[in-house]
């Protein structure tokens, strides 16, 4: 009864997380870049496909832990295709990145959405744009906490 019970509360779970990672449309994510107050954003484009993505994660949350409490929000931008949603997005960001503000991404064609985000930008990840209404900063590459933390200061100064 009681593995019964645990196995019903799971499925439980996974539909509460379906329920709390947002997908972003075009219109969202350009809606978002123009956002102009006294929060530095900070917009990590990643998939769970991604080694070098998944290795960043730690250095984000570091970054995050350091500026909580301040204007300073970070978003993960997965770039994980929808068809793979529940059977990979959804088990990865429930047991790495519960402590995480994490959308997915389905924003038609990439070619349309890139440039809004920046206009040099290859496409490749991971990738993190991070702005404020003084600056902003892309960086195409996979990063650390150092290199996170001096851009945000340098926004936030």
């Amino acid at each position: 009864m009681f593995l019964r019970f645990l196995f019903l509360f799971s499925l439980g779970h996974w539909a509460v997380q379906a329920q709390h990672l947002p997908i972003w449309t075009k219109n969202k994510l350009e809606t978002t870049l123009n956002s102009q107050n006294d929060t530095v954003y900070v917009l990590n484009f990643w998939a769970t496909w991604c080694k070098p993505c998944i290795e960043e994660l730690p250095e984000f949350k570091k970054a995050q832990q350091q500026w909580e409490g301040r204007a300073v929000r970070f978003v993960f931008v997965s770039l994980d295709f929808l068809s793979k949603r529940e059977q990979s997005l959804l088990p990865f960001v429930t047991k790495n990145l519960s402590w995480a503000e994490v959308v997915q991404l389905d924003a038609g064609n990439p070619n349309d959405w890139i440039p809004i985000v920046d206009e040099n930008w290859s496409g490749a990840i991971p990738a993190t744009l991070f702005w404020s209404a003084k600056d902003r900063v892309f960086r195409e590459e996979a990063l650390n906490y150092p290199q996170i933390n001096s851009i945000i200061q340098t926004l936030t100064h």
